[in-house]
């Protein structure tokens, strides 16, 4: 599986945004770095949460 996020700068709210296929990834911070940090916290959880199914894991040799 493959995904993608961009970080777009927003000037009229002076914030980096999120543009994402992941379900659920909206992000909104002040710094590139800011935008890392939250984009490595919530992005694989999503990813497992919204966009792999336990068959996919159990194929993958993740499941039970």
């Amino acid at each position: 599986m493959n995904f993608f996020v961009r970080a777009v700068w927003d000037e009229g709210a002076g914030v980096f945004r999120s543009e994402s296929d992941i379900i659920g990834l909206h992000i909104e911070t002040d710094t590139i770095g800011e935008f890392r940090e939250v984009l490595l916290d919530m992005a694989p959880e999503l990813i497992l949460t919204n966009h792999i199914s336990g068959d996919d894991l159990q194929r993958q040799g993740y499941g039970a």
